[in-house]
């Protein structure tokens, strides 16, 4: 039909009935073809969001409901499969909320926005602002190299409930160590000041 209608002889015919009744006819086999590829891909993508789009595009293109019934069946179990995964995901984020390991955290804040969960909701508000403290606080302990500094980032990684992570552990070790080490140094410079006063006449 596409073919015939660019032939150059046909074109001259104007504005005769059959000439726009065929191109009208081709205008929907346009549409249609359009609209069944949108289903099909819909269908493969199987998001709530994308059939929703595609059987009202469908549906504004005039395909009959009774061709539309899979596609409505398969809507209705995206939708039943994406509520499951907020429940799941709202239920990890509390969860997490209420422990201390930050895996579980990140898993939990991962789950929410796979389950595409809105930041509006409080629990998975709180859970990326407890998630965004413990990354701040670990991010200090990696920077902290005074004695000071290292106090400092270990006292808010243990209020951000870091206590148990190896990387606290580690930099707690690590403040001990530079503790030892300073005790020696000042235990040294008092012997060597001692030794220093009895050699001295």
């Amino acid at each position: 039909l596409r073919a015939a209608l660019d032939d150059p002889d046909i074109a001259k015919l104007g504005g005769s009935k059959d000439l726009v009744k065929a191109q009208q006819m081709l205008k929907s086999m346009d549409v249609s073809a359009k609209v069944r590829k949108q289903l099909a891909e819909a269908k493969a993508e199987g998001s709530s969001d994308a059939l929703r789009r595609a059987i009202e595009a469908a549906e504004e293109a005039g395909v009959e409901r009774s061709e539309l019934a899979e596609f409505r069946e398969l809507l209705r179990a995206a939708e039943a499969k994406e509520n499951e995964m907020r429940k799941r995901a709202l239920i990890m984020l509390s969860e997490a909320i209420g422990g201390t390991d930050m895996e579980d955290l990140e898993a939990a804040v991962a789950a929410a926005e796979a389950a595409r969960l809105q930041p509006s909701e409080s629990v998975y508000a709180k859970a990326m602002d407890l998630l965004y403290e413990k990354r701040e606080a670990l991010r200090h302990l990696g920077f902290a190299y005074s004695e000071k500094d290292l106090v400092k980032a270990l006292e808010r990684a243990r209020k951000a409930g870091l206590a148990s992570c190896d990387t606290y552990l580690e930099a707690k070790r690590q403040l001990e160590m530079r503790r030892e080490t300073g005790q020696r140094s000042d235990q040294q410079s008092n012997v060597l000041r001692a030794l220093e006063k009895a050699l001295t006449p």
